[in-house]
């Protein structure tokens, strides 16, 4: 008796871990829509539920609708939690983005960046600043060839790691900046002298 309850428990285990991706691929669009929900529980709450299916299934949510909503709470939503969650499905989800999906988002996410990372950040959250500044670098490495079109963005984001009080996020300006130097010194070098300005006071 003993051994077919156990074995009912399993199958009944079973069923349910599968059952698991279905449920959360079905209820995907509603989880999407619910991303510009005017409350701010149910927009937290969505974020909540994209976690495990970014961590799962990446290569299908990487979609460019989905990437501008991500940039879009980033920049807009008035709720912290709602800007973390926002910053770390994007960072997973960058690297699985296409391309040219990226080269778009690079108008809004410049922008979001010198606002919030520039010489005067208004992003409060140093663990937040870290986060977009790795966002940054993972359009970098996944579209290279948008970098020279937002050369001075970038510069202006740079002098502000530089200048941060927060150590890693010096650290971090230093790393991109050596790799944008090694990738695209052409599209760096009107803007070296400033930066060489922003530098000078950490060495």
């Amino acid at each position: 008796h003993h051994h077919l309850a156990h074995k009912h428990a399993t199958h009944n285990h079973k069923m349910a871990s599968s059952a698991t991706p279905h449920a959360t691929t079905t209820n995907l669009p509603r989880i999407l829509n619910t991303l510009h929900d005017q409350d701010r529980n149910a927009r937290k709450n969505a974020l909540t539920m994209l976690a495990p299916i970014v961590r799962n299934s990446p290569n299908e949510l990487a979609t460019l609708a989905l990437l501008q909503s991500l940039v879009h709470i980033l920049d807009h939503d008035a709720v912290e939690k709602c800007r973390t969650l926002a910053a770390d499905h994007l960072h997973a989800l960058l690297q699985h983005a296409e391309p040219q999906h990226l080269t778009q988002l690079l108008p809004a996410l410049m922008p979001l960046r010198v606002r919030r990372l520039g010489p005067a950040p208004d992003e409060p959250a140093e663990g937040r600043r870290l986060a977009l500044l790795s966002l940054l670098e993972r359009v970098d490495a996944s579209a290279p060839a948008a970098l020279a079109a937002s050369a001075a963005e970038r510069s202006h984001v740079l002098s502000g790691g530089f200048a941060d009080p927060f150590p890693d996020m010096k650290r971090a300006a230093c790393v991109l900046a050596a790799a944008l130097a090694a990738s695209q010194p052409r599209a760096l070098e009107p803007h070296c002298l400033a930066l060489a300005r922003a530098l000078a006071p950490c060495m």
